[in-house]
């Protein structure tokens, strides 16, 4: 059994796939085993795959329908069994001492469960993303936004067996925010101040009505957290915007841009809904976007 697992979903990422898994087998620290998940790709993306798997017995290449990257996800982790679990995109880059560092920090910190690290942007934009930093501020961050980049994080296998379900996919668009929310009840969340991971960014982006879904299902994740450290199953809309906004003056300027987003879109939601569930409003758009 490796270290470490890493988890590679892609679907047509041809374009990028090879300096992806270039990029894994380079790192330093050399004991994990590399899953790639292709979702029902039709570029060459299989081909590419194959090529590197012949060449490295550490990559798994596991072929699936097309089942959304959630389904695609859940896949590999019930075929994983390493004690840490790391994710990666298809598009992104992690650098050489990436696993070693993250490896060194859980070793470091027994109550440590889900690491990430800051990330550089490269692509259509460019520049240094700094994360939230101390499991305090990060838990802090949950009730606005995800505090972590979400290929650059790793796991503690044993904190994620402790959840009934790992991604959900009632919150695709939105799962690693959830997921990650749920995770931060067994432990710390942190993020490693040195950039580990080069982040790609394009010009895909949301349609509106997935970035309507979007923005809604996160302000639902932030509700449950907030539900969750007031000890309340459905805490009131007052009290969840009221945390969102200690939350943001607690997390101050640094991350002033981050919180305004989600609070902008938790006041309009409110006022638009009068706090009607927010997935039941939006079960069927997620049911046709999956």
């Amino acid at each position: 059994m490796s270290l470490i697992d890493v988890l590679l979903p892609v679907k047509n990422g041809a374009h990028t796939l090879r300096s992806a898994i270039v990029s894994v087998l380079s790192q330093s620290l050399s004991d994990f085993r590399l899953i790639v998940i292709d979702d029902g790709s039709m570029d060459d993306t299989p081909n590419i795959v194959d090529y590197y798997a012949r060449r490295d017995d550490r990559i798994l290449h596991v072929s699936n329908p097309q089942i959304g990257i959630v389904a695609a996800l859940n896949h590999g982790l019930s075929i994983s069994s390493a004690p840490y679990l790391a994710r990666m995109d298809a598009d992104d880059i992690s650098l050489p001492e990436r696993f070693e560092k993250q490896i060194e920090a859980f070793k470091h910190n027994p109550n440590l469960v889900l690491l990430g690290t800051s990330i550089f942007l490269f692509g259509k934009r460019v520049g240094l993303w700094p994360p939230p930093v101390g499991s305090d501020v990060c838990r802090t961050a949950f009730s606005l936004f995800t505090p972590l980049s979400h290929p650059s994080i790793m796991m503690r296998r044993q904190s994620l067996d402790c959840l009934t379900y790992a991604y959900d996919p009632s919150f695709q668009l939105a799962e690693d925010y959830e997921l990650f929310s749920r995770l931060s009840q067994y432990g710390e969340v942190n993020n490693l101040v040195e950039p580990l991971l080069l982040y790609r960014t394009s010009n895909n982006s949301l349609t509106s009505r997935n970035l309507e879904l979007m923005r809604r299902l996160r302000f639902e994740v932030a509700r449950r957290h907030i539900g969750r450290l007031h000890g309340i199953d459905t805490p009131s809309y007052m009290l969840t915007l009221a945390s969102m906004l200690r939350a943001a003056v607690a997390l101050g300027p640094s991350f002033a841009r981050r919180s305004l987003s989600p609070l902008k879109f938790a006041i309009k939601y409110l006022l638009e809904t009068n706090g009607e569930t927010v997935l039941s409003a939006t079960s069927k758009t997620t049911t046709d976007n999956s």
